[in-house]
C-alpha cells in the first residue's frame, strides 16, 4: 500500500499566489499536457417537446462529463503511482503511517496537470454535443483562475448576468439540470414555443427567484489542513419550470486545494457514514424541535471527481416550504499527490 499521510508537513513556499501565470509559465516545460482550444461552434438553442426529454438530455451530458473526469483521475493517480485500490484499502484500514513530508513542487504539478486536463475535457464536450452552455462557461472559468486568471475573470464579467459566486466556486444561475441545456443567453425553447430566460434580470414566476436558483441552507468546511479541504452543502433548487416540475433537495461534498485562501478543484475519494444525512424542515423551530421533517438526503461517497451530489425529487410548487436543514456528515478523504495519500477524516454536525 502507498503512504499515508495525515496531517501533512508542507516543504518550501506555495508559489502560485493568485493565480498563476508565473506558476503556469514555470511549469510548463514540465507538463506534456497542453490546453487544447475550444473549435468555433455555432451560437445556437435547443429545444425539447417536454421536460422529460430535457433531463435526458442532462443526464446523458453528466454521464460523458463523469466518464471524463473519471479517466482523468486514473491520470492523476498513474502520476503518483497509485491505484483505486490503494485509496479504497486506506480508507477502510486503521493503521495510520507515521507523518511524511510532502514535496510542494510535485503537487503544483499535480494541480496544474489537472486543471489543464479538465479545461481539455470541457472543450472536448462542447465539439462532441455541439453546443456550448452556461453551465460550460461556469465549468470553464473555475478551471481557468489558475491558468489564466485574467481570462477567467474576464468571462465572469462577460456573462455575469447568467452566473453567480461564492467563495468556492462559480456557478451557473440557472439549476444544475437547466444550465447543461442553457444556451448563452440562459435560453432554451419548450416546443418550439416557449423561450426560458435565466438569468439576474428574470425572477421566477413560482418563488419569486431566479429560475433555478441553488440555495445552500448549511454549507461550511468539513475538513481542512490548510491545504486540501472539503466542503459539505445541503439545500435546494428548483427541478424546471412547469407547475408539475418537481424541485429537488441535495447533500454534497466537494473538494478542492486552497491556496492563499482560494478555493480550486483537485478530486479525492471520499468514504461516508451510513449516519452522514442532511434533514430538511419548514423552519428552524421544527429542526430544533426535530418535527415534521420534510425531506431526508443522504451524503454519497465518491471514488474519482470533485463533487459528491445526491439530489431527491422533492414536490414543492406553490410555496417556499422547505427553508431548513440541519443533519451529519463524516468522510474519510484522501487526496493523491505528491506520489502517496493525503488522509483527511472530518466529523461535522450543520
Amino acid at each position: 500500500m502507498k503512504k499515508l499521510i495525515l496531517g501533512v508537513l508542507l516543504i518550501g513556499t506555495f508559489g502560485f499566489t493568485s493565480c498563476s501565470n508565473d506558476v503556469l509559465s514555470n511549469q510548463r516545460e514540465e507538463s506534456n499536457t497542453s490546453i487544447v482550444e475550444p473549435l468555433a461552434i455555432p451560437k445556437t438553442i435547443l429545444n425539447f417537446e417536454s421536460s422529460e426529454d430535457i433531463i435526458k438530455k442532462v443526464d446523458s451530458i453528466k454521464m460523458l462529463k463523469q466518464e471524463k473526469e473519471r479517466v482523468i483521475f486514473e491520470k492523476i493517480l498513474l502520476r503518483n503511482n497509485l491505484t483505486l485500490k490503494d485509496l479504497e484499502e486506506v480508507g477502510s484500514s486503521t493503521k495510520l503511517d507515521k507523518e511524511e513530508t510532502l514535496l510542494i513542487e510535485d503537487i503544483k504539478k499535480d494541480v496544474i496537470f489537472y486543471h489543464k486536463e479538465m479545461l481539455n475535457s470541457i472543450h472536448e464536450l462542447r465539439s462532441e454535443i455541439e453546443f456550448t452552455s452556461i453551465q460550460s462557461i461556469a465549468d470553464e472559468i473555475n478551471f481557468l483562475k489558475l491558468l489564466n486568471k485574467k481570462k477567467s475573470d474576464s468571462l465572469f464579467n462577460k456573462y455575469r448576468d447568467f452566473l453567480t459566486k461564492d467563495k468556492f466556486l462559480v456557478y451557473a444561475l440557472s439549476n444544475s439540470k437547466l444550465a447543461e441545456v442553457s444556451n448563452l443567453e440562459g435560453k432554451l425553447l419548450l416546443n418550439k414555443e416557449e423561450v426560458i430566460y435565466n438569468s439576474n434580470k428574470k425572477l421566477s414566476k413560482n418563488h419569486g427567484k431566479v429560475p433555478g436558483d441553488k440555495i445552500d441552507f448549511k454549507t461550511g468546511i468539513l475538513v481542512n489542513n490548510s491545504f486540501f479541504a472539503v466542503t459539505y452543502h445541503a439545500g435546494w433548487r428548483e427541478g424546471g419550470f412547469q407547475l408539475n416540475d418537481h424541485d429537488f433537495l441535495y447533500s454534497e461534498l466537494r473538494s478542492f486545494i486552497t491556496v492563499n485562501g482560494t478555493y480550486l478543484p483537485y478530486p479525492c475519494v471520499i468514504q461516508t457514514s451510513l449516519s452522514s444525512k442532511s434533514y430538511f424542515y419548514k423552519s428552524a423551530f421544527e429542526a430544533v424541535a426535530n418535527i415534521g421533517a420534510k425531506g431526508v438526503v443522504s451524503f454519497n461517497s465518491v471514488n474519482s471527481g470533485i463533487i459528491s451530489s445526491n439530489e431527491v425529487p422533492y414536490f414543492n410548487r406553490f410555496s417556499n416550504e422547505v427553508s431548513y436543514a440541519k443533519g451529519h456528515v463524516t468522510g474519510i478523504c484522501m487526496f493523491p499527490a505528491s506520489g502517496s495519500i493525503v488522509t483527511l477524516i472530518g466529523s461535522k454536525d450543520f
